[in-house]
């Protein structure tokens, strides 16, 4: 993926905001200006705006974020007890 190379050649970015706000890196952009940035993007490539598609559930969660491989499973189930919270 794009990003993960650039943090690979640029290892100092680690800690900072991947898009920062003008004039003050230690913010990151707001949601307004990471928009308009994306329809001037579109524009300029003349591409068509694609709608965003929305978080309706957590369907798009599960399929996006949770991916499970085989060592984090199998350390899961041998060693489960040590994830668990404190019961009350």
């Amino acid at each position: 993926m794009a990003l993960d190379r650039v943090l690979r050649e640029r290892p100092g970015l680690g800690a900072a905001y991947l898009f920062p706000a003008p004039g003050s890196p230690d913010r990151p952009i707001t949601k307004d200006t990471a928009e308009r940035r994306l329809a001037e993007a579109e524009k300029l490539a003349k591409l068509p705006h694609l709608e965003r598609g929305g978080w309706a559930g957590t369907e798009t969660l599960v399929r996006c974020y949770q991916r499970a491989d085989d060592a984090t499973m199998l350390a899961v189930v041998l060693g489960g007890g040590q994830l668990r919270g404190k019961q009350a």
